[in-house]
């Protein structure tokens, strides 16, 4: 097994309420996120509550690759904890909400777990997941 940690925090010129509204608001999914979702579903429990279960479904290479998204704990506006599994790939994902005199700075302490080290890199991951955070900024700021 394999894992490991870090954090990427992001200031978005864009009050918390608007973003929270626009960040957990699937239909927008498709407008920013890379590779890009096709659909999804909640199989269980209540939307961005304690315990839901979301299918997410990406268009990925000619396939389509299904992802789970697992409501851990919720307190928004302030945070929440979610849990994606895709495969034998937990990635389990933190993020907090703090006003600013600009907007909304959103911070994510993330942890990816492998079942096998396969040299996956750890700042590989980190540049992913700072270029997704930047795209969403970005979307966020010119609605």
């Amino acid at each position: 097994m394999k894992a490991f940690q870090y954090r990427i925090s992001v200031e978005i010129e864009v009050p918390r309420q608007k973003v929270i509204e626009t960040l957990f608001d699937y239909e927008q999914f498709k407008n920013y996120q890379e590779p890009p979702l096709k659909r999804y579903e909640l199989k269980q429990g209540e939307w961005l509550k304690k315990g839901a279960v979301v299918d997410l479904v990406y268009a990925y290479k000619k396939t389509e690759l299904h992802m789970a998204e697992i409501t851990v704990e919720v307190d928004l506006p302030d945070s929440i904890h979610q849990l994606y599994i895709l495969g034998e790939v937990k990635n389990k994902c933190i993020s907090t909400f703090t006003d600013t005199k600009k907007g909304t700075l959103w911070s994510m302490d993330v942890t990816f777990q492998f079942e096998t080290d396969s040299n996956q890199n750890k700042l590989e991951y980190m540049k992913k997941t700072e270029e997704d955070m930047v795209t969403f900024k970005h979307y966020a700021e010119h609605l």
